[in-house]
């Protein structure tokens, strides 16, 4: 097995086409191969499991209702199976979702449901809900000049934690509602998948990074109406041991990570060692189109690290 480059957490082999940088890819040698090959429909002997998901051993099968199967096992091999009218898009779809996710915790890594931003190599990241506005609010700060970073999933990797929070761009693309493209500015170009909205996009600026430090995490509160407090935005930052509840609830799948890792080893040593290095706050804001705007410019202010021109 090869040493992963700096910009990437591992190497892949794969048999289709990922959408991923070059830097992932390796034609021998790879950390992990993806290969379509048999997929069983069961896992004996489960031991956790969830939503389409299930845990036995170092053994993960994910079955998305797609029409294909994965079976991710020990970190180093993905095996898929689609049934004949499923389209290759969506086999990467699914791949670099639930799949990636699971492969990044059985390496040691933990996986955030986290669209980021940066400047240079200090990464900053927005945590959610779906329909939180994670995505919406990454790409509009990239068109106040932080170049987008990663969004939908960011990797950490806990092996840093001892002087630092090294996290990962995990995935190439963005995608946004049509809404949020006319928001952000962004360029809508191909629908994610046959009869859905959303669409990928192209942000006013891709950092040209694929790894980072990351400083802050903002987990995005919002409400329909005006704040209660009166105020427009505010960003409570939250104590250490609040901020590790926060971590967890920012993982993207926390029940997997919790059966992968033990929750014990999860929540006393990883989680707690990243709020050292991480500074996680909440953003509350409305989240009103017509105050859109407001709220990009108010996390825009309390950013540590300020673009040079917008």
């Amino acid at each position: 097995m090869t040493t992963p480059p700096e910009d990437v957490p591992f190497t892949v082999a794969a048999d289709l086409d990922l959408g991923v940088a070059s830097s992932w890819l390796r034609t021998c040698g790879a950390d992990v191969t993806i290969r379509r090959g048999v997929v069983p429909d069961t896992l004996p002997a489960v031991e956790a499991g969830g939503a389409a998901w299930w845990y036995a051993g170092d053994r993960m099968l994910i079955k998305p209702p797609c029409g294909v199967r994965f079976l991710v096992e020990g970190g180093e091999s993905v095996r898929y199976a689609a049934q004949r009218d499923v389209a290759p898009a969506d086999v990467r779809l699914f791949l670099l979702d639930s799949v990636w996710g699971a492969l990044a915790l059985q390496r040691g890594l933990l996986p955030l449901h986290a669209s980021a931003v940066g400047r240079g190599r200090t990464v900053h990241a927005f945590t959610g809900p779906p329909g939180a506005g994670k995505s919406t609010l990454a790409a509009a700060l990239a068109a106040r000049g932080y170049p987008l970073f990663t969004d939908d999933m960011l990797i950490l990797d806990p092996a840093s934690f001892g002087t630092q929070a090294k996290c990962y761009r995990a995935k190439a693309d963005l995608k946004l509602w049509p809404d949020a493209s006319v928001l952000t500015g962004a360029v809508p170009g191909a629908p994610v998948r046959a009869g859905v909205g959303k669409r990928f996009a192209d942000p006013a600026r891709w950092s040209p990074h694929t790894a980072g430090r990351l400083r802050t995490l903002h987990c995005l509160s919002y409400s329909t109406g005006p704040p209660r407090d009166g105020a427009h935005c505010r960003i409570e930052r939250l104590t250490r041991r609040r901020a590790t509840f926060a971590l967890y609830d920012a993982l993207f799948r926390p029940r997997q990570a919790v059966a992968i890792v033990g929750r014990r080893r999860l929540f006393e040593s990883l989680l707690a060692a990243a709020a050292r290095h991480v500074q996680v706050s909440v953003f509350h804001r409305p989240q009103l189109h017509g105050r859109f705007e407001e709220g990009v410019a108010c996390l825009a202010e309390a950013l540590p690290a300020r673009p040079a021109t917008p």
